[in-house]
């Protein structure tokens, strides 16, 4: 399979690609599994095996390709979503990073199969 890395939690290792094959999300853990070609970055284009799970679809064998088309991608995305890049918001004396995954995450996966629908 070949995908797009959308989202990435350092701290965790959690990464969520999106399948370009079924058009569906698919989860990995970078602590749980070496990638070929180093550290996973989001927009990174990558191939990988998929196995089914309760969780639902997970990632293994996580190669990163050459490929640099996962930028537009990602880029559309934000646009689409209209989900705002990771930023620094000052309110008085407190500062606060927004690092959690977007609300709307799970449904990007589906976009592809809304606009054929």
């Amino acid at each position: 399979m070949i995908g797009v890395v959308l989202f990435k939690n350092t701290r965790s290792g959690r990464v969520i690609f999106w399948c370009e094959e079924n058009q569906d999300l698919v989860h990995f853990s970078e602590k749980a599994e070496i990638v070929q070609g180093g550290p996973l970055e989001v927009a990174d284009v990558v191939s990988f095996e998929i196995c089914e799970s309760e969780d639902g679809l997970w990632a293994h064998e996580v190669s990163k390709t050459d490929d640099t088309w996962g930028r537009a991608l990602v880029d559309q995305i934000k646009r689409f979503t209209s989900a705002p890049d990771p930023e620094v918001i000052h309110a008085d004396n407190v500062v606060s990073l927004r690092t959690e995954m977007p609300e709307n995450i799970e449904q990007i996966g589906r976009l592809g199969r809304n606009r054929n629908n």
